[in-house]
């Protein structure tokens, strides 16, 4: 018998007044499975998991953004691939950790063709917290949901951060999408907090500056690339970077270039994604205590 039934048992055995009633509820609030809440930016409402998955089925491209080392972040986002795919959608997941040119990797991994060491190899070669990411790789895996490679070259982006997208050479370019540091209010407020002090010294910002918005719009044009292809017409999981997943990251390059429609979601973090922080310019959701388990 677990805690929960015992402590029933218990107060069944003590009371038979209106107290009873109240212990009652006490017991059933302490007993419920934690879980974490879904904060709807647009009303400031929180909602259940199902209204969630009813929303996000109306769009083409959702983004779950992230921190890359957190292990609730990544089960959150195996929560949501798991019940879009067992509710009959198609779908596809796109990976900021991959870049572009490795799709054959992932191809093959998801059609089973790559053992799973060589394939930990190739996908470590390029991004860390390899047990992060398992269950998601092989869930796509085991179901067959396409993996998109979205990302550049590191070696591209890590020249850009440190002497600017001037010192690329020719071959690099034809890459690559050309940017330059054309940005909000808020994103010059992201990329300065993100930098700390580093934030002023000379060359910093706008080297790092660039280097974030090559992200955000090669990772748009990859997607956009796939979207145009996909006769299937997938229902895409992005799984990237809060601050590449936010609507002034990625997705405001996608509707630069088109009409395709998404939705945001971010996790909490304090002192950056939190309800009164931000507004429907910056995300569709913020889904709040993660560590307490699953959303409901």
């Amino acid at each position: 018998m677990g805690n929960c039934e015992k402590n029933m048992k218990h107060i069944r055995t003590v009371s038979t007044t209106g107290l009873f009633f109240l212990l009652c509820l006490m017991t059933l609030a302490v007993c419920r499975p934690a879980g974490a809440h879904i904060y709807r930016v647009a009303d400031n409402q929180t909602i259940s998991f199902p209204q969630l998955l009813a929303d996000l089925e109306t769009a083409r491209v959702i983004f779950h953004g992230e921190l890359h080392d957190s292990r609730e972040h990544h089960r959150s986002q195996l929560q949501l691939i798991r019940a879009l795919h067992e509710k009959g959608h198609k779908l596809a997941v796109g990976l900021e950790m991959v870049p572009k040119h490795r799709q054959d990797a992932l191809d093959k991994w998801v059609a089973g063709e790559l053992d799973p060491w060589i394939f930990r190899k190739i996908f470590s070669s390029y991004w860390g917290y390899w047990s992060l990411y398992r269950d998601i790789l092989f869930y796509a895996r085991q179901k067959n949901i396409p993996l998109i490679g979205l990302n550049v070259p590191k070696e591209i982006t890590r020249k850009i951060a440190r002497h600017g997208f001037d010192s690329l050479e020719e071959q690099d370019l034809e890459e690559i999408p050309a940017v330059s540091c054309i940005i909000s209010d808020e994103y010059e407020k992201f990329i300065r907090r993100a930098l700390g002090a580093h934030a002023q010294h000379p060359g910093t910002f706008e080297n790092f500056c660039e280097a974030q918005l090559l992200w955000d719009k090669a990772m748009a044009e990859n997607l956009l690339e796939f979207i145009e292809k996909d006769a299937d017409a997938h229902l895409i999981v992005v799984l990237a970077g809060g601050g590449h997943s936010w609507k002034h990251g990625i997705p405001a390059h996608l509707a630069a270039r088109s009409e395709v429609s998404y939705k945001v979601l971010l996790p909490e973090i304090s002192g950056r994604w939190i309800p009164g922080r931000i507004d429907a310019r910056d995300a569709d959701y913020i889904l709040q205590g993660l560590e307490l388990g699953g959303l409901h």
